[in-house]
């Protein structure tokens, strides 16, 4: 059994998650926690290695994202696989888990742009033709060898355009420095989930062919008087990102 001492800081200045997460997946990939053995409580590894269940939670939806576990409310977190899939996991049932999403993810911008919507991108976004947007394109990747997990464009109404600055340039959720700046509140997002063809832009940013299939994400953001205040169009590439949802019937 590895001590908390024997754990601390493996690998230098690596988070205490990290560590955890380390340590936990050479146990899965060596078969001392095999496949469709339940991991230990969190509250037991909090003793185990010394932690906070700050970071042990952390260290799980690390494994989870790797697809090496499977972590269910009420049933604890289960061994699924001993090696690591390439595509990436993102579960989300609220929405402060857009914000771990972000966390666990770089985003890289490209370009910033202010727009008068033509009739295709008012359409798009669900604005008015000839208004005036901010469109923030980006890449978002977990590493830069594994390659960009999507391409982003992030449109945010005219009073909104100086968050544009800030975006890539911290781990905070976009609709966070939105509220934070101007003092809104996001109450609702609105989900749209789709496989289309990937145009050229979209194909030249994640080194597809025109045509081939990406995983379309978009997102709208409104606030407490129902105003849309943030719009995202996010191309994940086939075969490389996975959307989980738990619906939970009252």
């Amino acid at each position: 059994m590895i001590t908390p001492q024997a754990t601390k800081r493996a690998s230098g200045h690596a988070p205490r998650f990290r560590d955890i997460g380390n340590v936990l997946s050479k146990e899965i990939a060596s078969g001392t926690l095999p496949v469709g053995r339940r991991l230990p409580t969190e509250q037991e590894l909090c003793a185990r290695f010394g932690a906070s269940r700050h970071a042990v939670r952390e260290a799980l939806r690390v494994l989870q994202e790797q697809g090496l576990v499977k972590r269910r409310q009420g049933a604890g977190t289960t061994v699924i696989a001993k090696t690591p899939t390439d595509r990436f996991f993102n579960s989300v049932s609220t929405l402060d888990g857009l914000v771990q999403y972000a966390n666990s993810t770089k985003l890289e911008v490209l370009a910033i742009e202010t727009l008068l919507l033509n009739d295709a991108q008012a359409a798009q976004i669900g604005a008015r033709a000839q208004e005036a947007w901010t469109r923030v394109s980006a890449l978002r990747q977990r590493d830069r060898e594994a390659g960009p997990l999507c391409y982003s464009e992030i449109f945010l109404p005219a009073e909104f355009a100086d968050i544009a600055n800030d975006v890539g340039r911290s781990s905070v959720a976009i609709y966070s420095l939105l509220e934070q700046r101007h003092r809104i509140r996001i109450v609702e997002v609105t989900q749209v989930v789709e496989a289309v063809a990937a145009d050229s832009n979209t194909a030249s940013r994640l080194g597809l062919r025109a045509g081939d299939p990406v995983l379309l994400i978009s997102r709208h953001y409104a606030d407490q008087s129902g105003r849309t205040v943030e719009v995202s169009r996010n191309a994940h590439p086939a075969g490389q990102f996975s959307y989980r949802m738990v619906l939970q019937r009252d």
